[in-house]
């Protein structure tokens, strides 16, 4: 059986020969790109249909206790309630113990924990309270670090308070607690700790320049642990999302984000770039989050899953077969090119206030240089 890489290379062999073949007639171009890319998916589909048709779990679950963060709502509120239902022992890290999300995964039989991962005493007494829960006969089996903020806006209208804070969460909580948690799995061979972490961690869209800093940050972080716990056969893996329909991605929630980035900006830098701009700017980032945005957060989630209980987890996985193949052209493109595909539909396409000013000041200058 071909691993998923010698796979993904047999398709490229595939697209090569079939150029090859083809050869670069003006005429065939078209039929030889589509040729490539049928390839290419198709031997992507084989390997994923056939990691999901083969799901081999590891046995006893009853005795994998894994500890979620961020479970109010999105992945980790629908992570918990799937492996609750599995017949795992679950334990909910929660922001709010109040909130809807955190009475209904007490009410389906999760432990919920109120944590605040950017507090290094709220993480030390949600360890102990999974110590003494846990007792002599059980051991964590997971750590799934879910919890995250997002802010939007561009890098001038982005406050430093903001940078902070998305990376004090995203980052620093997520390095908080997993230190924290670390000697709980180093008890049990076999242990994992998984990373929700994003695309956006690989390629940064105009406008997102904080959440992609932190997402980076975490796949750094999740790489070099998954080399130093080795040794203590503790397997680490990053699941890396694309747009999925969340409370953190709503129209609402990005909406409410830029115009309070752009409030707070400058009026120095407010008047180089001008309403007008922010404006366009804001309405092609909703339109375009809207379009991109995926509903079936159940990739996700199978993806979750599998790190946490297959045989066999991946140390990477990106969920939706499109979205893999999406990212895996990206990587064999210049620069230049990704710049211009991550950008489309995004910048607008009229020039900032300030810019206008300039170009109209520099012709001025050249018709007075003319005519002196």
């Amino acid at each position: 059986m071909l691993s998923e890489s010698c796979k993904i290379y047999l398709g490229w062999f595939v697209a090569l020969v079939s150029v090859l073949w083809v050869g670069i007639s003006r005429r065939l171009i078209a039929w030889t790109g589509t040729l490539i890319i049928s390839a290419y998916l198709a031997i992507w589909g084989a390997a994923f249909s056939s990691g999901r048709r083969a799901a081999n779990f590891i046995p006893n679950l009853s005795k994998r206790a894994t500890f979620i963060t961020g479970c109010d709502t999105g992945f980790g509120f629908k992570l918990a309630l799937y492996l609750n239902s599995m017949g795992i022992p679950v334990y909910a890290g929660v922001l709010n113990q109040n909130s809807d999300g955190a009475e209904e995964l007490r009410t389906k039989g999760c432990k919920v924990i109120e944590i605040n991962i950017t507090n290094q005493k709220s993480v030390e007494e949600a360890v102990e309270f999974i110590k003494f829960d846990l007792g002599d006969d059980k051991k964590l089996h997971a750590l799934v670090n879910n919890a995250g903020i997002a802010e939007y806006g561009q890098v001038e209208w982005t406050s430093m308070e903001t940078f902070h804070k998305v990376l004090e969460v995203n980052t620093f909580g997520t390095v908080r607690v997993t230190k924290a948690f670390l000697p709980l799995l180093r008890l049990k061979r076999g242990s994992r700790v998984v990373f929700t972490a994003s695309v956006s961690g690989r390629y940064t869209l105009p406008g997102f320049s904080a959440y992609s800093m932190s997402k980076h940050a975490v796949i750094s972080f999740a790489d070099a642990l998954r080399k130093e716990m080795k040794p203590f056969k503790i397997s680490v893996h990053t699941i890396q999302p694309t747009a999925y329909t969340t409370l953190l991605s709503s129209t609402e929630n990005i909406g409410n984000s830029l115009q309070s980035q752009w409030d707070k900006t400058e009026p120095e830098v407010k008047k180089s770039y001008g309403e007008n701009y922010f404006q366009t700017f804001k309405t092609l980032y909703l339109k375009g989050s809207k379009k991109l945005s995926k509903t079936n957060s159940s990739e996700v989630i199978d993806d979750m899953v599998d790190a946490i209980l297959s045989k066999e987890p991946k140390i990477t996985y990106i969920p939706s077969l499109s979205k893999k193949f999406m990212v895996h052209m990206l990587t064999t493109i210049p620069m230049e090119l990704q710049d211009r595909i991550l950008s489309k539909n995004i910048i607008p396409d009229v020039p900032p206030a300030g810019l206008a000013e300039i170009s109209s000041a520099h012709f001025a200058d050249q018709d007075t240089e003319v005519f002196v």
